[in-house]
Parts: C-alpha cells; sequence; structure tokens
C-alpha cells in the first residue's frame, strides 16, 4: 500500500570494495565464502536485487503477440509466471495473466480468452487496480472480441479504455487505444475514418517515444 519506503544513501559506495570487505568478514569467521554466503555479508544484503529481466520480458511477449509470434511469447510469459508466483511479485502476474489470456486468443480460441479478460476486467475493477493497467485489460478484450466477431463490443471497450486515459494523458495507451478503433473501423469498410485514427494513433505514439505502436500504426494504415 505504499505506506513505507527505505532510503539508502551511498557515499563513495564501489562493488568491488563491498565483495572485498564481505569475504574478508566471511573469512575471519571462519565461513565459507559462497555466493549465498557473500550476499548476505555485503554492505546492501537488506536491499533486494532489482528485477529488469521480468518486466523486459513482458515487453517482448507483448511484442511477439503483435508479431503473431506465439511459441516465443509463451515462453516468456511463462518465465515471468514462475517468478511472479515464487516472489509474489502481483503486478507481473497482473500483466503475465493478461498477456496467457492474449495468447490464447491467438491460439485460436478468440471467444473464450474474450470471456476470460471480461472476467479479468472485472477482478481489476473490483480490486482497485490503476485506471491504466484496468484500461490496457479492456484494450486486449476489444482486440479478441475483434477476433471473435464482436466488433460493435471491441468498439465499447476501446471507448470506455479511452476515458479511463485520457484523464492521465497516458500517450502510449491512448496510442494503442486509437490504433485499435482505427482497425475496427478498417473493418467496418470505413476506410477514411480509420486511416484519420491511425494518424491519430501514430501522433500519440510518437509523444510517447513508442517506436514498436508507430510501426503496428503504420502497419494498420497499409493495410488500410
Amino acid at each position: 500500500d505504499n505506506a513505507r519506503m527505505v532510503l539508502n544513501v551511498c557515499f563513495n559506495y564501489g562493488g568491488r570494495w563491498d565483495i572485498a570487505q564481505a569475504a574478508a568478514r566471511l573469512a575471519a569467521r571462519g565461513e565459507p565464502i559462497t555466493e549465498a554466503a557473500l550476499g548476505r555479508a555485503m554492505a546492501l544484503a537488506h536491499v533486494p536485487d532489482p528485477d529488469l529481466e521480468h518486466g523486459i520480458r513482458l515487453h517482448l511477449a507483448s511484442s511477439l503477440l503483435a508479431l503473431r509470434d506465439t511459441s516465443r511469447a509463451a515462453e516468456h510469459i511463462a518465465a515471468v509466471e514462475v517468478f511472479a508466483a515464487e516472489r509474489g511479485a502481483d503486478e507481473l502476474a497482473e500483466g503475465a495473466r493478461v498477456l496467457r489470456v492474449a495468447l490464447q486468443g491467438q491460439r485460436g480460441d478468440a471467444a473464450e480468452a474474450a470471456g476470460a479478460l471480461r472476467d479479468q476486467v472485472r477482478i481489476l475493477a473490483a480490486g482497485g487496480a490503476p485506471a491504466g493497467v484496468i484500461a490496457r485489460a479492456r484494450l486486449a478484450l476489444a482486440a479478441r472480441l475483434a477476433e471473435a466477431g464482436d466488433v460493435k463490443g471491441g468498439r465499447a471497450e476501446i471507448s470506455d479504455a479511452i476515458a479511463l486515459l485520457e484523464p492521465l494523458a497516458d500517450a502510449a495507451g491512448l496510442a494503442w487505444a486509437y490504433e485499435g478503433l482505427g482497425v475496427l473501423e478498417g473493418l467496418d469498410g470505413e476506410p477514411l475514418h480509420a486511416l484519420a485514427l491511425l494518424e491519430r494513433s501514430l501522433s500519440l505514439a510518437a509523444t510517447a517515444k513508442d517506436d514498436r505502436r508507430t510501426a503496428l500504426a503504420q502497419r494498420q494504415a497499409g493495410r488500410v
């Protein structure tokens, strides 16, 4: 609940110094110098290791799903699921869960995936999840609804997502939303409106410096 914070102030701290002093401390106590023992003896032993790997894995999985590379996306999602379960990392678990459902949709069961994502949206909303997280779950749901043939339902979910994202000025999320609307308008046979929405997506992606979303919007515009 973000009620407490630990502030570490490091003056002239060096990683090699810390390893050396930890090894000396263990040697003085007659303890074997192992990786685990060094970790416990170091000055920053109370600070958990930063987890950059699994956040990157989620981004990779999302990009691979956009490229329809379900095999490699599944590998990254599974790795995050295992790590989140071991460490109790709820935020990573939620991200992996949304991508897992999207993966199931790409593997041919869009209707079932849409139902699971709809349940996930309800759970996130009931649990007081951040608006940006709920909005992205709605955008994932919209894509699955469209794959299942429910264009109207997909459009409604995107509209709800935009209503959540606009107060946050979330350019990256809005770029995704307007790209989705552009795709749906293209499916409905409205190419001019679709192109206008995709141009809006490109502008927002540029604001967010989101090269991946820019490339996706450009590809969809080319299809329209």
